[in-house]
């Protein structure tokens, strides 16, 4: 946690130093399509497949104008990852299936401190950009069913991945509206082990107000 706090402060010291040149501010909130890849040493012979969950994310961002068309874009959020499963039901008669499925849902929970790079072109009425960048992830928590508490209870709290988006400015006085669509993925092995590699990743679909 002590890292999440160093890494707000120089954000929002650097900022300051650069208030001069804010481009602007936010928020942006939206849902998200989260995953998670499970990759097991190879002498176990495991695979699990696992499906898309939904999320909530919100940011509050800002952008400090370095160019005409480019901007380094901070934010502070928080977003809701995982996956989830289709558990088979087994019986005596069906040790295969029965044809029957409960839907296992892992969610889980972090606060994220990103430091994007935002190319732009300004159309008028409309500003397309790109952006692309790191971002930190801060594990908070889980919910999770059926005995998964034992993995994710292992998580490492800190995490670094990377994020790249498309999205516009919409001008519509006294605020822009922003669309945006992000992919995000974890660079860093989740779980504490070196069996087991888990990595986060995300799609994301966000609308925003820029000041």
């Amino acid at each position: 946690m002590k890292k999440l706090f160093l890494i707000l402060f120089v954000f929002l010291s650097s900022v300051m130093n650069y208030g001069q040149s804010i481009d602007g501010y936010g928020i942006k909130i939206g849902w998200s399509s989260t995953n998670h890849s499970w990759e097991y040493d190879p002498s176990f012979n495991i695979k699990l497949d696992w499906e898309n969950n939904s999320g909530i994310t919100a940011r509050a961002f800002a952008d400090i104008s370095f160019l005409s068309f480019l901007d380094v874009e901070g934010e502070i959020g928080y977003s809701q990852k995982g996956a989830k499963y289709k558990l088979a039901f087994t019986t005596v008669d069906n040790p295969d299936g029965s044809g029957e499925f409960k839907t296992i849902k892992n969610r889980l929970d972090y606060l994220s401190v990103s430091l994007l790079g935002k190319i732009k072109y300004d159309l008028g009425l409309i500003t397309p950009y790109i952006i692309l960048g790191p971002e930190y992830n801060y594990f908070v928590g889980y919910q999770v069913e059926l005995g998964y508490d034992i993995v994710y209870d292992r998580f490492k709290k800190n995490n670094l991945g990377f994020s790249f988006g498309v999205g516009s400015e919409i001008k519509i006085l006294p605020v822009n509206i922003i669309v945006e669509y992000r992919y995000s993925q974890d660079l860093i092995n989740n779980y504490d082990s070196s069996k087991l590699d888990i990595k986060n990743y995300s799609h994301s679909f966000m609308i925003g107000v820029k000041l």
